[in-house]
């Protein structure tokens, strides 16, 4: 259980930081000009937060929709175009709620679709962790049904 909660945790936040560091990006661009007939001044900060926002929200999104589809398997079970699918529907959710624009939801689903497959091809790449149990695909003893 502890397990599977660090790997959600885990999950959303790596992909709340870069949302926000995007957001940051985003509105000093804005800032400083960089988007020809746009510029305002002070919004790296506020972009920064909404990029934390809809980070939080897509990474809560993408944790549970492996949670409750790839539920029980391991790294290598799991097939780039799923995961390509999950993470485009992650980022296009929150961003089409909260901004109404669908070419923006477009965007996010595209960038996504493209983080969430190399996202998984580095974790098959990390080293182990040895001081972990390897995860079983049987429920614990306490809660497995009586063999007759």
């Amino acid at each position: 259980m502890i397990r599977r909660l660090r790997g959600f945790l885990l999950t959303t936040v790596s992909i709340c930081v870069p949302c926000t560091a995007l957001g940051a990006l985003t509105g000093l661009a804005i800032q400083l000009g960089a988007i020809p007939g746009l510029h305002l001044s002070g919004v790296t900060g506020p972009g920064a937060f909404i990029g934390g926002v809809v980070g939080i929200i897509a990474g809560l999104t993408f944790s549970s929709l492996l949670f409750a589809t790839e539920r029980n398997k391991r790294l290598e079970q799991l097939r780039f175009g799923r995961f390509a699918m999950w993470g485009g529907l992650s980022m296009a959710a929150p961003i089409g709620v909260l901004f109404h624009n669908p070419l923006l939801a477009v965007t996010g689903a595209l960038l996504g679709a493209v983080v969430a497959p190399v996202t998984l091809a580095i974790a098959r790449r990390a080293p182990r962790d040895a001081s972990l149990p390897p995860a079983s695909t049987q429920p614990p003893a306490s809660i497995r049904a009586p063999s007759t």
